[in-house]
């Protein structure tokens, strides 16, 4: 299979929790698949036992699919196999169990823009709850689709990172009420599926004990990104045995706006309550020598060696390319100055054939929604490059798609009489 050896390891450490540190570029998809079917062809353990959690669908298909090539000429398949994003997997647990759900078959799974015109559409109810004033009064919040869009913020952190509920705060009952409401209505919003998950599992032991008879093995990809309720999770569905094998990457921790906390890989070894094995897969086969010492001069300047796994990536072998690989630019402090610069590099480079089309361009920010990135994206379009950025609400920040949505909510509203003072106005 031509691993090196700290690929070989992580691969044939099957019992008892395992921690992979998969550096950029170290083959971790490889490992993964490699690890499944040494599991599968080699120590004969069926494709149903094995839980595999994946960041997204697309990635879970691509291991399907690499496995099962793999493995189709042996005659073994994988119909039985767990394997999906966390909030798939928790989807098929309350399927499979719906009479001990507060959900009923039929039910609806609310996307983000569903959750915002629920929760807009339900406002009565959270400004009959005592505090409501109280917690809005100093906010400089002018409308209703503000109001609510605050309210789902603290909705999805309650249900992500367990916040201990208090009785007497307006935000406590807000969200007993806001459960109330959507299991009333047969709704589940993202966040909540893993809550309802973890609930049914905690609460009929049974059921627990089922799954954790059939499921003997989990492995966890991108699990720094994970959050406080899928870790309780994973642990629950481990048993005793604690087959956990979770991989990721501490310095690729980018999703803690989704709730996703870095605490979970950086003190996996301390929770899991078992002697944790750590394979370090430090071998990056995917850039070359300039980036990756670029990259590492760069985190060790940031002086974070306690909030991080300690790791020492490697070259194998340098290649000879005659370019540059890694060019910083220094920018005017003035922002009109910044962007200009930025648009002229961006044409220069498409004009002198560095790169076919802009697509080929990446900017990472710590945030796209900040003001400042957003005044770039908008001067880039108004130079005529393209921006895809859907994190940044470009889109509904439109004049024009703000004006539809308007027309929509008057058609919906028309016939209530607060349309006419503006509480539905959007701003």
């Amino acid at each position: 299979m031509n691993l090196n050896l700290s690929q070989k390891e992580a691969v044939e450490n099957i019992d008892g929790p395992l921690l992979i540190i998969a550096g950029p570029g170290s083959g971790k998809t490889r490992t993964l698949v490699e690890r499944m079917i040494y599991m599968i062809k080699d120590k004969n353990i069926k494709p149903e036992e094995i839980l595999v959690s994946t960041f997204t669908e697309r990635a879970a298909r691509e291991l399907t699919t690499r496995i099962g090539n793999r493995l189709k000429n042996e005659k073994i398949y994988l119909e039985g196999l767990y394997i999906g994003t966390l909030h798939s997997i928790c989807l098929k647990i309350i399927d499979e169990n719906i009479e001990y759900s507060n959900l009923k078959r039929g039910y609806r799974v609310l996307d983000n823009v569903d959750q915002k015109f629920f929760v807009f559409s339900k406002l009565k109810f959270f400004k009959e709850i005592n505090g409501f004033n109280n917690f809005f009064q100093n906010k400089n919040y002018l409308t209703n689709w503000k109001i609510g869009e605050n309210l789902i913020k603290w909705f999805n952190k309650f249900s992500e990172e367990g916040l201990e509920l208090d009785d007497n705060s307006f935000l406590t009952q807000s969200y007993l009420m806001y459960k109330k409401l959507i299991f009333e209505e047969n709704v589940i919003d993202f966040s909540m599926i893993q809550c309802e998950a973890y609930r049914i599992l905690k609460e009929n032991l049974e059921i627990l004990k089922k799954l954790q008879s059939k499921i003997k093995y989990t492995m966890i990809d991108e699990y720094q990104d994970t959050n406080t309720i899928q870790e309780k999770l994973i642990f629950l569905i481990g048993g005793k045995e604690q087959n956990i094998c979770v991989v990721g990457d501490d310095d690729q921790g980018i999703y803690r706006f989704r709730g996703a906390t870095i605490r979970n890989i950086l003190q996996f070894e301390g929770r899991v309550g078992k002697i944790c094995k750590v394979v370090k897969l430090e071998v990056n086969y995917r850039s070359e020598k300039d980036i990756v010492n670029f990259c590492k001069e760069w985190i060790d300047s940031l002086y974070w060696d306690e909030f991080r796994h300690s790791k020492e990536l490697i070259v194998p072998k340098e290649k000879n390319i005659d370019r540059t690989r890694v060019v910083k630019l220094s920018v005017e402090s003035s922002e009109n100055k910044w962007q200009e610069r930025i648009a002229n590099f961006l044409i220069f480079m498409k004009n002198s054939k560095k790169i076919n089309d802009y697509n080929q361009v990446a900017f990472l920010f710590r945030s796209v929604k900040n003001k400042k990135i957003v005044s770039l994206a908008h001067y880039l379009e108004y130079r005529g490059i393209g921006v895809y950025s859907p994190r940044s609400n470009l889109f509904f920040n439109r004049e024009e798609i703000i004006l539809i949505i308007g027309i929509f909510l008057y058609v919906l509203l028309r016939e209530n009489s607060k349309i006419y003072n503006n509480e539905y106005k959007l701003e």
